[in-house]
């Protein structure tokens, strides 16, 4: 943050909110100078409140505040509870506070605390754009009076960066020079990236912690990590648009000879990484569902992904075992040897018909029409 007047702006938006933040402590030490002992907080906090809203109101934050208060049009109201977040995390030391002490800053009615808490809603701008995050741990369906809050990592550390002139993770105004792809293995990690942002989805969507993976274990919205989905998916058609030879990737061949969408290669993804990274690609076909899915309506419409009848699995390309009361949707899945093979592009393990081979015979049973047709071409090939 180069600039002074964008220094003195921020400065002076801090200032206000520690001397507000003070106030409402009730603490005699923590009074500012000019506070007569006995004067009550809710005496000097009401016009110092309005003071800082109508400063907020006339004159937008500078830097990575005013850009996500512009972006997600976040009123005066919302922006102080940022500030007062960002506040209590440098000169607290917590990450975290409730709701009650966050409303608290805004209102002092009853009636005002009860209606401000749906500033606070999942659904409501703070919490869906991403910049406030929300203590799930035991909380679901917690008062959002009781349940706690912090402002998300990466704004605080684009704040601090830019306080100290430093170049942000995030940039965002920075041509990226684009290029395709080198091979199979670059295409096949960024699926899997693209996996664990499904997995991130999964765990906030369905509040669910039964995915293995640490870096899935996140506080980002909903909202947020679909559109980090649709980001992702967006830069690989891109990236897949400018190699030559994409169509001769093992993993490209193989979407096509089973016509596989983004969601089925997801799943075939996801079961690979789940092999190699703990020995076994074992995972329940409903988590699997849900790993795809958005919502609970998603989760309806994508329920006979894995189907008996459904192609990845008709096509043995995921196997399922065990199922409960003969329900596919209750049962566990894993991904055959074969598919493995064909995906990574080794040579296969087992004994038999290959990968590509078993591809080949596939596509000529499927194009038979009946056996007189199986006969006509084996008697043609003897002849």
């Amino acid at each position: 943050m180069k600039s002074r007047k964008n220094r003195a702006s921020l400065k002076h938006a801090l200032d206000l909110c520690d001397r507000l933040c003070l106030l409402r402590q009730a603490e005699p030490e923590a009074r500012p100078k000019g506070l007569q002992e006995g004067e009550g907080e809710e005496e000097n906090a009401f016009p110092l409140r309005r003071e800082i809203l109508n400063f907020l109101k006339a004159r937008p934050l500078p830097g990575a505040l005013g850009k996500t208060g512009r972006k997600h049009r976040l009123n005066p109201q919302e922006m102080l509870i940022l500030l007062v977040l960002l506040r209590s995390r440098v000169v607290e030391g917590q990450c975290y506070l409730n709701g009650r002490d966050l409303i608290g800053i805004l209102f002092d009615s009853t009636f005002d605390l009860l209606r401000g808490t749906e500033l606070l809603n999942s659904e409501a701008r703070l919490c869906k754009s991403g910049a406030v995050v929300a203590n799930t741990d035991g909380a679901v369906g917690a008062d959002l009076l009781d349940q706690e809050f912090r402002l998300s990592d990466s704004l605080y550390e684009e704040i601090y960066a830019e306080i100290h002139d430093r170049p942000s993770v995030v940039h965002e105004d920075v041509p990226e020079q684009k290029m395709g792809y080198q091979g199979n293995l670059e295409l096949l990690m960024d699926l899997r990236r693209l996996s664990v942002h499904h997995q991130k989805r999964a765990g906030r969507a369905f509040q669910i912690d039964y995915w293995q993976e640490g870096e899935a274990r996140v506080e980002e919205s909903v909202e947020t990590l679909s559109r980090e989905i649709e980001k992702t998916t967006e830069s690989i058609s891109d990236k897949l648009a400018l190699t030559p030879l994409a169509s001769s990737f093992p993993l490209i061949k193989f979407q096509d000879a089973y016509q596989l969408d983004e969601k089925e290669l997801i799943i075939a993804v996801t079961l690979l990484f789940q092999e190699f990274l703990y020995g076994h690609s074992y995972l329940e076909a409903v988590e699997l569902v849900k790993l795809i899915s958005g919502d609970e309506a998603e989760l309806i419409q994508n329920r006979r992904i894995l189907d008996g009848d459904a192609r990845l699995v008709q096509s043995e390309i995921v196997i399922i075992e065990h199922p409960i009361a003969d329900k596919d949707f209750v049962s566990e899945a894993h991904l055959s040897d074969w598919a493995v093979d064909v995906m990574i592009a080794e040579p296969p393990r087992k004994k038999g018909m290959d990968g590509t081979a078993r591809l080949k015979f596939q596509r000529y049973i499927h194009e038979l029409k009946d056996s007189g047709d199986f006969y006509k071409n084996l008697r043609r090939r003897r002849g």
